[in-house]
């Protein structure tokens, strides 16, 4: 399973480092994280959405530069509940 993990997020953060940027594909990292959250022990899925995260950002930053702090609220956000 965690191979298959790492494999999505590369093939996540290459999408979003092609070009023309487009940071849809950061969506990519939703349905990650839904199988992580479903197939993973607790600790397992809060490192695997740490490391969701934390590659989502750096992938938005280095596709976007300065204008990507426009798209983290979007892709990293936090459920209340």
């Amino acid at each position: 399973m965690h191979v298959t993990m790492a494999l999505q997020i590369l093939v996540a953060v290459a999408l979003l480092l092609t070009k023309p940027a487009m940071d849809y594909y950061a969506v990519l990292f939703i349905a990650s994280g839904i199988v992580a959250g479903r197939d993973l022990t607790s600790r397992g899925c809060i490192v695997c959405l740490t490391v969701f995260c934390v590659a989502t950002t750096v992938a938005l930053w280095e596709a976007f530069g300065s204008r990507a702090p426009n798209y983290f609220a979007v892709y990293i956000a936090r459920d209340p509940s």
